[in-house]
């Protein structure tokens, strides 16, 4: 697909995405702006489209995975952020087994 067809409106991304992680906002949306070029639908497409070269590109790589990890928290703690299904509650553990050990 052309960039130009799928170029998406930068003002509204950084009202929409950047209040949401304020210490990351701006270098998210740098990334998307001058690097990566995508759309910000999540951030499957921006994991997708890492490729660091040279050198240090492990460590660089891993500073980007780590930051889209921590804003995909944050968005999912946000108000009217992603909604996530509720995680099932663990089995208590029969005390059987405890007072045998």
């Amino acid at each position: 697909m052309l960039w130009a067809q799928v170029q998406p409106n930068w003002e509204e991304w950084a009202r929409t995405w950047g209040p949401a992680v304020p210490m990351f906002g701006v270098l998210v949306f740098y990334i998307h702006q001058h690097v990566f070029r995508v759309v910000p639908d999540g951030f499957k497409a921006l994991r997708r489209g890492l490729r660091f070269e040279g050198r240090r590109a492990e460590n660089r790589h891993q500073e980007v995975m780590t930051l889209l990890n921590t804003i995909d928290k944050r968005l999912d703690r946000m108000p009217g952020g992603r909604s996530k299904p509720e995680r099932k509650k663990a089995r208590p553990r029969s005390s059987k087994r405890r007072r045998s050990a």
